[in-house]
């Protein structure tokens, strides 16, 4: 996959890699010498796909015997040696200057575009982006018009997920009083949003002390009363039990969920059927994966 006219394929600036992507390189190269079918492994991070991306120019590596997978759905075909994963924190240049490259040639949406489609649990993500990614430095301005390309329909199709389910986190997080006086919720979805929408949280509840969990991605967001800006940690097992459990909801949170399912109840649809117009307009607006976060669901 050689293409002169990116900064990412010069591989003589190999000295520029951390060390850890120095030894991809060279182990990528040593397999692709003997005409080897790859499998690159990817964390599920905009950082490691993209360090990822950028790694195939390092090595020059023709795109017809490479494929990218997540970590967690890597399944190997006949004659495929898996390498990798990196996490790309050490080398962010790289992130830098792949996004600086696509956004040269694609237009400024490009960062959010890669953010959302980066954020989206599939198995099949990772190589939408590396293709788009490749056509985008071939062709150049001219990418932009490639609007029904296999490459931009792919790619573009896992960026509209994962902005739906930014929408999805801004919508339907719910937030819970605890005994301390800060906040809580828990929520997880189909991406890893809770990076994307951390300003949004942080710019709502500004003068609060809150916390956001998700479960499924091992991620948390912490603001501090008065901050602009939320902190995004990535929990193990431990710390994510520890902050799932040690807190309990306080005698006034009670309280509001009680007079929440009260007027819940009251403005129902409760002498209409499920047949009928109006009956559940949840069922309509809201995807049911959601349903076990509403308070006005649980028994009384």
């Amino acid at each position: 996959m050689k293409n002169n006219s990116s900064d990412c394929s010069n591989s003589s600036c190999t000295h520029e890699l951390s060390e850890e992507a120095q030894r991809l390189v060279a182990t990528i190269n040593c397999n692709s010498s003997r005409q080897q079918h790859i499998v690159l492994v990817c964390k599920p991070s905009l950082e490691s796909i993209l360090v990822t991306v950028a790694l195939t120019y390092y090595a020059q590596l023709h795109g017809q015997y490479v494929r990218l997978s997540l970590e967690k759905d890597c399944q190997l075909q006949l004659d495929e040696v898996p390498i990798g994963p990196i996490d790309g924190l050490q080398d962010l240049h790289l992130v830098e200057r792949l996004i600086t490259q696509l956004q040269r040639f694609y237009g400024q949406p490009t960062r959010y575009l890669l953010a959302y489609a980066c954020s989206y649990d599939d198995p099949a993500m990772p190589q939408a982006v590396y293709e788009w990614a490749r056509m985008v430095l071939h062709y150049k301005e001219q990418s932009q018009t490639l609007l029904s390309a296999v490459q931009t329909e792919a790619f573009l199709k896992y960026a509209r997920r994962g902005c739906t389910e930014c929408e999805h986190a801004r919508q339907f997080i719910r937030m819970s009083k605890m005994e301390d006086g800060s906040y809580f919720a828990r929520f997880s979805c189909k991406a890893n949003v809770l990076p994307l929408v951390a300003s949004y949280f942080a710019g709502r509840l500004r003068t609060e002390n809150f916390a956001i969990v998700d479960p499924s991605h091992g991620v948390a967001l912490i603001h501090t009363a008065g901050n602009m800006r939320c902190s995004v940690i990535l929990l193990d097992e431990a710390l994510l039990q520890e902050l799932l459990h040690t807190k309990q909801v306080s005698n006034e949170e009670h309280y509001i969920r009680s007079l929440w399912k009260t007027f819940y109840k009251k403005v129902g649809f409760s002498e209409r059927g499920k047949v009928e117009r109006g009956y559940d307009l949840r069922t309509h607006w809201m995807a049911k994966r959601f349903w076990s976060g509403l308070h006005e669901l649980e028994p009384q």
